[in-house]
């Protein structure tokens, strides 16, 4: 398991995969210090993420209304401006074609 030091470095590591990163919400919570999980937590890791440009999935696992986030809750982070992250993206968030 790798081990982050920043969200930077989450964005990085993303960035040198092709703009796709399979991490776990305990690599998350350990590279912004913080010692439990718990919705607040979820919530500052989410608004880290999205603050760096990074996006995430699935929702759920940083959704401040998961009854129990665990160490090894695989999550799956993307950069949202990279080939990859605006598939995801339009996958994860599709709009119909109007014409």
């Amino acid at each position: 398991m790798a081990t982050y030091s920043s969200i930077d470095d989450i964005r990085h590591a993303a960035e040198e995969n092709g703009g796709l990163l399979q991490t776990s919400l305990g690599e998350l919570r350990e590279s912004l210090d913080f010692k439990r999980l718990g919705s607040r937590v979820l919530t500052q890791i989410a608004d880290a993420l999205t603050a760096e440009g990074l996006g995430y999935f699935p929702e759920s696992v940083l959704n401040n209304n998961n009854p129990s986030p665990r160490y090894g809750d695989e999550v799956r982070v993307f950069v949202k401006n990279s080939p990859a992250g605006e598939l995801i993206g339009a996958i994860l968030s599709p709009t119909k074609k109007r014409g």
